[in-house]
């Protein structure tokens, strides 16, 4: 590295540790220069020093997000939007994380799994096209399916198997089509709703994707996630107002309210205040019965 202020900001920080401008000005250098993981350290040493140091999380998320380690930029960009609650870019990153598009599909994968697939019924055609899913025979499988739609075609859970193939291979236009003739026979199925509404955004038909995905919001506990692809569909709209207002829906869940005990137990971690520490981290357990096993504090307890 060639920066002439690197050799400056280092005996600062060797003269004073809590010296946060030295730790974040060399912390941005490592950072341009492509040293993440010392750009890591200083940015955690400011933090340190000053908790509610909103450029330190988004470094901190970029970071995270370079080392392909999505759970934590995500956790880190939430810290910053505590702080920074108007930053559109900040919840436009945040959401672009969840949902970019390889992450979107892994979303679309995970979801499809819930979908019941067991085709009853002795239509042979279904039989066959099931036995070659299972095998990841997907096209002899929707030739099947097609053959036995010919005979019966009003089979819901040969529909949600097509539709399941069509998004296992990307044809997410035929899988749109599918999964909305499935709806027609089942309009209570919110797997069904979120799969339709996905794939609405997956092809860029925003609008359909914002219509679909209001409707579960109606009957359904599922809304963190639904949140967030409604205001990235309004983000890629240019509908800014209704994105922002849909990224702080996203952000009120009991996870969310867990991050933010959980902060305070980080600063109290800080100040030596064990038992205050125990109180925030087991009110954030409360909240999330998960996050003492996340949590980096969990050996205070």
């Amino acid at each position: 590295m060639s920066d002439p202020n690197i050799d400056k900001y280092l005996k600062e920080v060797e003269e004073n540790n809590d010296n946060l401008e030295a730790h974040y000005n060399l912390g941005k250098i490592y950072f341009e220069n492509q040293f993440i993981d010392l750009a890591m350290e200083e940015f955690n040493q400011v933090i340190r020093i000053d908790p509610d140091h909103a450029d330190s999380y988004i470094y901190s998320s970029q970071i995270y997000y370079l080392k392909g380690d999505n759970h934590m930029a995500l956790e880190e960009l939430k810290e910053a939007l505590y702080l920074e609650p108007e930053n559109l870019e900040l919840y436009w990153s945040y959401g672009n994380i969840y949902i970019e598009k390889e992450l979107a599909y892994y979303a679309l994968e995970k979801l499809i799994t819930d979908l019941d697939v067991t085709i009853k019924g002795t239509n042979i055609h279904f039989i066959a096209g099931q036995n070659y899913y299972k095998k990841g025979l997907y096209s002899k499988a929707i030739e099947e399916l097609i053959d036995g739609f010919k005979i019966e075609s009003g089979n819901f859970n040969a529909l949600i198997l097509l539709g399941t193939i069509y998004i296992l291979e990307k044809n997410f236009k035929e899988a749109i089509i599918v999964f909305e003739d499935a709806l027609m026979l089942d309009q209570s199925n919110i797997n069904l709703y979120i799969a339709i509404g996905y794939t609405f955004y997956m092809v860029n038909s925003y609008e359909e994707a914002i219509n679909i995905l209001n409707k579960i919001l109606k009957f359904s506990e599922k809304s963190d996630y639904v949140h967030i692809w409604i205001a990235n569909s309004y983000y890629k709209m240019g509908n800014y107002k209704e994105a922002l207002n849909y990224y702080k829906l996203s952000l009120t869940s009991k996870a969310n309210k867990a991050l933010l005990l959980g902060r305070k137990a980080l600063i109290h971690n800080i100040l030596n205040n064990k038992k205050a520490v125990k109180e925030f981290l087991l009110l954030a357990n409360e909240e999330s019965s998960d996050f003492l096993e996340k949590s980096r504090l969990k050996k205070v307890l």
